[in-house]
């Protein structure tokens, strides 16, 4: 029961926190350091297998069709190009902290991608000059929702069930039963952290 929980009853440490793959971060500063090559950047991401297969699926995507299927890192970065590869890295880094057989987390997760996608699309049409800013906020706006999630799956989860059969939006719910606790204030806490 979360009702009596306040925000700084939940110690955040750092091995409850979702990992960024090493590789995919070691990727994205590659990309906004102007001192790096192409080279670097397609040699870094080929130690990675599930992030060079995650490229080479975007590139290979129908968005991107071509008459000849790439094979290569390296045709796969050219063909992506720099800001594409960003937001493939940040997709299939993030991808890794929602646990796969489950229905919930893969919901979230799609809900996360779909906002990233919308903040980003927002973020052109408002002329703001961010859209990767944005992109990467809309994936992370609802991480508190992850910890709690697979902190207390059980507990969580019969909310947001609770939630659906009752009608009620899940924000307004969990501020019923977590009063002080919900996911946007351990959300913020996290991205402090």
């Amino acid at each position: 029961d979360f009702s009596s929980i306040k925000p700084s009853d939940i110690a955040i440490k750092d091995d409850d926190l979702p990992v960024f793959p090493a590789v995919a971060a070691k990727a994205m500063a590659l990309i906004d350091d102007p001192s790096s090559s192409a080279h670097d950047l397609e040699n870094l991401i080929g130690q990675d297998p599930a992030l060079a297969a995650s490229v080479l699926r975007v590139a290979n995507s129908a968005f991107y069709a071509s008459s000849t299927p790439i094979a290569d890192i390296q045709l796969a970065v050219t063909r992506l190009g720099l800001t594409e590869l960003k937001r493939t890295i940040v997709i299939g880094a993030v991808a890794r902290v929602f646990p796969r057989n489950d229905i919930l987390a893969r919901s979230l997760w799609t809900h996360c991608l779909a906002t990233a996608f919308m903040s980003q699309w927002l973020s052109k049409q408002l002329k703001i000059d961010a859209p990767g800013e944005c992109f990467m906020g809309g994936m992370l706006h609802d991480i508190g929702k992850l910890l709690l999630y697979t902190g207390h799956p059980s507990i969580y989860g019969d909310m947001v069930n609770d939630a659906l059969r009752q009608g009620i939006p899940f924000y307004v719910y969990e501020r019923q039963c977590i009063r002080r606790c919900t996911h946007d204030s351990i959300g913020a806490r996290i991205i402090r952290k």
